[in-house]
């Protein structure tokens, strides 16, 4: 499976954060390491979720949001001169799951694309998101 670049290319963010690049993400060559660059997008997942309301949502609902699939394109080398600007939006609500589309760029050069599958879990398992979580998620809807 692919992630649509040129959606992605051509989506209109809401939320983006600019995360300066620190010396434990870089690997021998002075390049962010590519598992240091997932934990830039959960950083910039964090903001997001935290900014739309959605994690008070989440909190309300009691519900436990969990990674169950990382698809992540590597398109550039981010380097250490500059910050990155990671963008967030929400590519699909699913029954009780939100699935994540991020794109990071250095200097405004794509380097990161991904699209990140949260599941909701309750105290029995998976559970339907509730509507509070819906209505924080629905503005920052692409495709």
């Amino acid at each position: 499976m692919r992630i649509d670049r040129a959606l992605l290319d051509s989506a209109e963010f809401k939320s983006s954060v600019i995360i300066p690049v620190r010396m434990a993400d870089l690997d021998m060559q002075w390049h962010v390491n590519n598992v240091r660059a997932t934990e830039l997008l959960q950083e910039a997942r964090f903001h997001f979720m935290r900014d739309s309301g959605m994690a008070d949502a989440i909190r309300q609902a009691q519900r436990r949001p969990v990674v169950v699939s990382k698809l992540v394109e590597y398109a550039s080398e981010m380097s250490v001169e500059h910050p990155i600007e990671v963008f967030t939006a929400i590519s699909r609500l699913g029954n009780s799951s939100v699935v994540f589309s991020q794109k990071a760029q250095q200097c405004g050069r794509n380097a990161l694309y991904a699209q990140i599958t949260l599941v909701m879990l309750g105290e029995s398992g998976p559970e339907s998101l509730p509507e509070a979580i819906r209505q924080a998620a629905r503005p920052h809807l692409i495709g």
